[in-house]
């Protein structure tokens, strides 16, 4: 066992690393949820990011939306009551492009208008293993800015491509942001409120979207258990 030792030691410093840099390498790395942690216990925000389309892991919805349906192969909601409905499944990242967690987003249009645009009935599931699970609840339009987009890129069949971000959630609350329903888990008693923010960069006529989408979660220090 001494002599492997040994040799790796030799190794190591034949391809000229220092004690120091040895030393950083093998340095543990701060606990993915730490800042979460934190956040919770400070009453301030947390940001869960999702990149498109590497962290989804399916979608379906009625056909209506100019959005792929995933995997190949995925039954569309068929059904009448259903045809409104979008229903995600994506990875959870931390703000160092770290996995740590899944969501689940469902939504449904409704005859609610702004600005001339229907609103979606909007729920999200986040699960963090380990940690807890929990649940927010928004409005959302994606306002006419990407709106005009969408539409000439499906009506010219063009490829577009640039930077455009958009904060989707509308309300319930008054200033546009969505609210914390509850959680258990280390999320147990947690109140707030949050906003979805999404970064497009691409789209093209087979509907596929290139962007990223943040969860920007704050939290209320004074009503936590």
């Amino acid at each position: 066992m001494r002599s492997a030792l040994f040799i790796l030691v030799a190794v190591l410093f034949a391809e000229g690393n220092s004690f120091e840099s040895v030393a950083e390498d093998i340095t543990p790395r701060e606990d993915p949820v730490a800042a979460l942690r934190r956040a919770i216990a400070d009453g301030s925000e947390f940001s869960f990011i999702i990149k498109n389309p590497e962290d989804i892991i399916s979608a379906t919805h009625g056909g209506h939306l100019p959005l792929p349906l995933r995997p190949s192969g995925m039954a569309e909601l068929a059904e009448p009551d259903l045809e409104p409905t979008l229903i995600l499944s994506t990875k959870l990242r931390n703000d160092r492009d770290e996995v740590i967690g899944v969501a689940t987003q469902t939504e449904y249009f409704d005859a609610i208008q702004t600005d001339g645009q229907s609103l979606t009935h909007t729920s999200w599931t986040l699960q963090v293993p380990h940690f807890g699970t929990l649940y927010l609840y928004t409005n959302e339009f994606i306002g006419p800015e990407f709106r005009k987009i969408l539409r000439e890129v499906t009506e010219n069949e063009a490829h577009w491509s640039g930077r455009i971000q958009v904060q989707t959630s509308a309300g319930p609350s008054a200033d546009g942001s969505g609210v914390i329903v509850g959680g258990v888990g280390e999320f147990a008693g947690v109140s707030g409120r949050f906003v979805e923010l999404n970064t497009f960069t691409e789209y093209t006529p087979a509907r596929e979207l290139t962007g990223v989408m943040e969860l920007r979660v704050g939290f209320d220090v004074s009503e936590q258990k």
